[in-house]
């Protein structure tokens, strides 16, 4: 049964099990997947869980983790030498394994590394179900289907009137795994509904409250007698009672239901060909849904630049213990291509400081420092992934040496906050950019950071930008990560007025 944080059972939400895991051999299965949520916190602690992954590693079998997953690994000392990902909070959570690892990280939709697949969050989903059902093909799995180029429209049913987030998501994650275009509107969006309907192998779905569907535009209705194809919540079947054309219906919240009816209708994309100069047909492979890549990106050396003192550089680095390799490299290529030299890095102590994944830097200079006053000049912050003092950290009680590490790091943001407030350019990068993002003289602003963050701002603070870059406000820039760099350098080099 599904329990609480607490461990108090969640009735009515029960998963059926067919294979307990005491007992569960790797050599009786093609592959392993681990959820996140809660889950991993408990099964961490479990000899015979951590047994079961183990055992899939060793035996090279297809082993995916997603979101808070990673921290089997991490916690018991299987993630050595590993390249993979995981939600940017787990550092959080496992603060001292954290800082005790032999593994890579990186903030990317999914990395696979051997047998291992991670992934960060629900928003990956797709990408990640996509590889891991390649990756089970290959060990003698199902192939999975590809069915791109669909349009699917879903309405939720909430008597508030407004999309349940959850089953959204879900279902979102299911379509768009295969490689169909998904979205999604309140029952007063009509006007959307018959955009989207117009578009070739359209599909509606709906799931509307009777409320909801009393007050929704008439065209909406409309669309709903007239749509090809539909799927609908069982409830409304006296709301469509004029329909005439084939319908399936679905019960309500019923995720997997949903998603294969939904999938059911998705007509079969024909196998592309081409004619040869004989006159016979090649056939093409068929188009895989346009998911990011899972390889991992090879290490790149620091560029080589002139360092001098705070004061005399035309870019300066904010560094913190663990800061973003990837993030760093990018940066300071771009200065050095962007003639801004000479730079300078920073630290909370002078002398060597690493990145999360080994890079060490000689920081000339601590937060001591006087910070440039100078509008020309960059104050870059790079990014990290750390551990930080963390109320909600989950699953967790933080080592005690976590308030020195906050302390730093609050002599280290009042010090950017104060070189942007004295004339300098301020570039945040990633969570750089989240953390400086919550405080409340930022309120309502667009800001850009790691896209695993985007329901992390709070409501009193910046809002999340998709953006890969964003002028925020005055001499203020936020990026989203280490690849978003060139997009940064082109808003930099614009004259254009910060986002309102």
């Amino acid at each position: 049964m599904p329990l609480k944080f607490d461990k108090t059972p969640q009735p009515g939400r029960d998963v059926p099990v067919s294979q307990p895991i005491t007992g569960t051999r790797a050599d009786e299965f093609v592959g392993l997947f681990v959820p996140g949520g809660y889950s991993p916190g408990f099964l961490e602690k479990d000899p015979e869980a951590v047994r079961v992954v183990r055992e899939f590693l060793d035996a090279k079998k297809p082993v995916g983790l997603i979101c808070h997953a990673p921290r089997i690994l991490i916690k018991n000392g299987l993630a050595g030498g590993r390249t993979l990902t995981t939600l940017f909070t787990v550092p959080d959570e496992l603060a001292d394994e954290w800082t005790a690892r032999s593994f890579r990280y990186l903030d990317r939709p999914v990395i696979l590394d051997g047998n291992l697949l991670t992934s960060r969050y629900p928003k990956d989903a797709p990408a990640f179900a996509w590889r891991f059902l390649e990756l089970l093909a290959a060990h003698g799995g199902i192939s999975p289907q590809p069915r791109p180029g669909q349009v699917v429209f879903i309405l939720t049913n909430n008597p508030d009137g407004g999309l349940n987030y959850h089953f959204d998501a879900r279902l979102r994650a299911a379509i768009e795994t295969f490689g169909g275009k998904f979205a999604s509107a309140g029952a007063h969006d009509a006007k959307y509904a018959a955009e989207l309907l117009a578009k070739p192998h359209a599909l509606l779905a709906l799931d509307v409250s009777p409320e909801q569907w009393a007050a929704a535009p008439q065209e909406l209705k409309d669309a709903a007698l007239a749509a090809s194809v539909l799927v609908a919540g069982e409830s409304m079947k006296p709301l469509l009672a004029e329909r005439k054309l084939p319908t399936t219906w679905v019960p309500a919240r019923e995720i997997d239901l949903w998603a294969r009816a939904i999938e059911a209708t998705l007509p079969e994309t024909p196998t592309p060909y081409v004619k040869q100069n004989d006159g016979s047909v090649a056939h093409l492979p068929p188009i895989k849904p346009d998911h990011p890549s899972a390889e991992i990106p090879a290490k790149k050396p620091l560029p080589s630049v002139k360092a001098t003192s705070p004061d005399k550089a035309a870019a300066v680095f904010a560094l913190k213990d663990g800061f973003d390799d990837e993030s760093l490299v990018a940066w300071v290529g771009a200065a050095k291509v962007a003639g801004k030299e000479p730079v300078a890095f920073l630290s909370n102590a002078k002398g060597k400081v690493k990145g999360v994944n080994g890079l060490e830097v000689e920081a000339s200079a601590s937060y001591d420092s006087a910070p440039p006053t100078s509008p020309s000049t960059w104050v870059v912050a790079p990014g990290f992934f750390w551990p930080q003092k963390n109320s909600e950290a989950r699953q967790a009680e933080q080592p005690a040496w976590i308030e020195e590490q906050a302390a730093k790091d609050a002599v280290r943001n009042a010090w950017l906050l104060a070189a942007r407030d004295q004339g300098a350019t301020l570039i945040l990068t990633g969570l750089d950019a989240l953390n400086v993002g919550k405080l409340p003289s930022f309120a309502g602003k667009p800001f850009s950071t790691t896209a695993q963050a985007v329901w992390s701002f709070p409501k009193e603070g910046a809002k999340f930008s998709p953006d890969p870059a964003t002028l925020s406000d005055e001499r203020l820039l936020t990026v989203r990560a280490a690849d978003d760099v060139p997009a940064a350098i082109d808003l930099l080099s614009k004259p254009t007025s910060p986002t309102p």
